[in-house]
């Protein structure tokens, strides 16, 4: 017994092995479930992704299977070569955008006309890190993402593969667009959505920039609540919008892999990383997360793939959406009304 401040008796616990175990497994626990716990968890996953693709880059070998063509198709556009229709590589022609073209030919350069693959390995070893940490800032936007979701963004061996063993291009798009989400929530988050909009519709093409001016003064009303019969709780939240713009972006993403006529290996890396959060937001627990998590990643793995393991993979994509969908209420607005009200 120790006195307090005030002079009354505190109980501390007694150190005993008992309660040694009994702490050891509650922060065991802590780190699984507890979203308190992110802020050690992250900086764990951060690193252990990095030690990861210099193990998997050092131990596994290299699989051929579109880079050299990559790599053909820069160096007839380096010749300068400016026709798509005469662009092309052992696999096909080029099929991919001034994007594309621009961050190959870096690579290009950076291997030295391509032959050095190891260099290239790591350059796309410290861009799934990248990512990753974009998707982590994606996730911490959100709330109470509890840490089990972050271990799950590094448990995909295909994803891996797609990285560091493929050196598909995809991977580049993917970090694009994770990075134009976290834009979007931080917009969301500083109320400045509707200037980023109209900035966007800038880029895309200049027809639409009085679109973008329109766009600016209807969202720009819609913050504001000027002329609105909006509900004042639906935008006032500022922990509203990120998860929203997630949690929206993530389901159209997965709508549209689910309805593709068809998929390839390297279509894994545009929602692997989205798949923990919409685990989440079905509102399951660590164990049928785990699970449903495991039983996707089975279905990526089957190579080559089966009836079985495509149906599985659209029943298992159709239940998360489904879920997301149910569990929809604990993002509403309406809901965050009520918590509101019962803490009044």
């Amino acid at each position: 017994m120790a006195p307090n401040i005030k002079g009354q008796a505190i109980d501390r616990p007694k150190l005993t092995f008992r309660n040694v175990l009994k702490d050891i497994k509650e922060g065991t626990v802590a780190l699984v479930v507890n979203p308190n716990a992110t802020r050690i968890v992250i900086p764990l996953v951060v690193c252990l992704a990095s030690i990861l693709t210099k193990v998997i880059i050092a131990k596994i070998p290299y699989t051929e299977i579109d880079f050299k063509t990559y790599m053909q198709q820069i160096e007839l556009i380096n010749d300068g070569e400016i026709l798509y229709e005469d662009i092309y590589g052992d696999t096909g022609p080029i099929v991919y955008p001034a994007g594309f073209v621009h961050i190959y030919q870096w690579i290009y350069w950076l291997a030295n006309n391509g032959e050095d693959i190891p260099t290239v390995q790591q350059a796309f070893g410290y861009l799934f890190v990248i990512t990753l940490i974009l998707v982590i800032a994606s996730y911490s936007m959100c709330n109470d993402i509890p840490p089990w979701c972050y271990y799950l963004l590094l448990l995909s061996k295909r994803l891996f593969s797609i990285y560091v063993l493929r050196l598909f291009n995809d991977c580049w798009t993917t970090a694009c667009m994770v990075g134009v989400v976290v834009i979007l929530q931080q917009a969301s988050y500083w109320y400045k959505t509707s200037e980023l909009a109209s900035f966007l519709l800038c880029l895309v093409a200049g027809d639409l920039k009085v679109a973008g001016k329109s766009l600016y003064h209807l969202i720009k009303d819609g913050f504001n609540y000027k002329n609105t019969i909006s509900k004042t709780n639906m935008f006032i939240n500022p922990n509203m919008g990120p998860q929203l713009i997630l949690l929206v972006m993530s389901t159209t993403n997965v709508i549209g892999v689910l309805f593709s006529r068809s998929l390839h290996y390297q279509f894994l890396s545009w929602y692997a990383w989205q798949l923990p959060f919409l685990l989440f937001s079905m509102g399951i627990n660590v164990y049928f997360g785990v699970l449903i998590w495991f039983a996707h990643e089975w279905c990526w793995n089957v190579f080559p793939s089966t009836k079985q393991s495509s149906g599985a993979l659209i029943a298992i994509l159709s239940i998360v959406l489904v879920g997301v969908w149910v569990q929809f209420l604990k993002f509403s607005p309406a809901k965050e009304e009520d918590k509101i009200k019962k803490t009044q």
